[in-house]
């Protein structure tokens, strides 16, 4: 029995640039809005300026520590599927069924287990991110969005399909 390759897929260079652009100019708009406070003589927006300017630079931080890294994203072999931005590996046995769901360009692939919530990664109570249950259009699995990968979505959703047809008793 031929075996289907294992394939890995990492973020493009330009989501790393984008993403650090976008907090970049955040934390440039709360140091504006600031230095208004300062010369309004304003301490509620001086304040306000300040806490906000303070939490886009660590947020601007933390993705720029995230993205730094180049590791793999999404990993599709026959231990089973496995995307850092959900959580830990999801093997096989446990994958009832896997759905591409591709809503204008972009394709995200719905992966149904029999207990989710296993394979989350824990996080901050505020943090959506893409650990989360994803229960919109009735499918209640783990959304695996293949956006911004260097591998195209065609070939990350047929090895996973692949990989499964293969596992399956």
């Amino acid at each position: 029995m031929n075996l289907p390759e294992p394939i890995a897929a990492r973020y493009q260079p330009w989501v790393r640039h984008w993403w650090l652009a976008v907090w970049s100019f955040a934390v440039l708009t709360m140091g504006v809005f600031f230095y208004f406070g300062l010369v309004m003589a304003s301490v509620l927006l001086t304040g306000t300026g300040l806490l906000l300017t303070l939490f886009c630079l660590v947020v601007l931080f933390l993705v720029w520590r995230r993205l730094r890294t180049d590791e793999d994203v999404v990993i599709v072999d026959q231990a089973g599927y496995r995307d850092i931005r959900i959580g830990r590996l999801i093997p096989w046995s446990e994958i009832v069924r896997l759905v591409r769901h591709q809503p204008g360009t972009s394709v995200v692939l719905f992966i149904e287990t029999r207990q989710p919530e296993r394979f989350l990664k824990p996080r901050y109570r505020f943090w959506k991110g893409a650990a989360r249950l994803d229960r919109r259009l009735g499918f209640p699995g783990l959304a695996s969005s293949l956006a911004g990968l260097d591998r195209s979505a065609d070939d990350i959703v047929s090895a996973a399909e692949s990989w499964r047809a293969v596992a399956r008793p």
